[in-house]
């Protein structure tokens, strides 16, 4: 009897313990998303729909050499250096290859379909020490939100949504390379 309600103490402190860890680590995960979001280059906002346009922006061509990502458009290339899965993702995606377990885009794609969230546009748009920034625009309903995004990522996206990617005219030109 006395085993049976040590035993039984030890499974509760467990669970308590457990417990315990589950919140911490919610409050983690909280405290980071918020910092995450306010260190971006420009954190997710709300934006009105005026202040989306294509003016200095032009619709880019996506291939894939290795893991560099290739945008071509007006006569000028930029190439990217990205990781293998990135890579993996966004050759995926060109080839309209479907894999044996949905890779994240793949889960994005769907949530945002799933929430009937539409993409307004997705460019590339600065360039600030050695780092390519994006935006992706989404709307839902009246709603439209404006994220910052790795231009991979916003690639990768972009090529399963059937959307196009948007490259700044200007970083184009001044760190484009003439592809014609």
């Amino acid at each position: 009897m006395t085993n049976l309600l040590q035993e039984r103490r030890l499974i509760k402190k467990s669970e308590r313990t457990r417990a315990i860890i589950i919140l911490f680590v919610a409050v983690i995960l909280i405290a980071a998303l918020l910092l995450l979001n306010s260190c971006y280059n420009k954190p997710m906002q709300i934006i009105s729909m005026p202040e989306i346009s294509k003016t200095g922006y032009l619709p880019a061509d996506v291939r894939m050499d290795g893991t560099s990502l290739i945008f071509t458009s007006d006569c000028y290339s930029i190439s990217m250096d990205i990781t293998d899965e990135q890579a993996y993702s966004i050759k995926s995606a060109l080839e309209k290859k479907i894999v044996s377990r949905p890779l994240t885009h793949d889960i994005i794609k769907d949530m945002l379909e799933g929430f009937d969230f539409k993409i307004l546009m997705i460019r590339i748009e600065s360039y600030n020490d050695e780092i390519y920034y994006a935006r992706i625009i989404l709307q839902k309903g009246d709603k439209v939100l404006e994220m910052d995004s790795r231009p991979s990522d916003a690639t990768a996206i972009a090529i399963r949504m059937e959307q196009k990617v948007y490259f700044s005219e200007d970083l184009l030109k001044a760190y484009g390379t003439k592809s014609c």
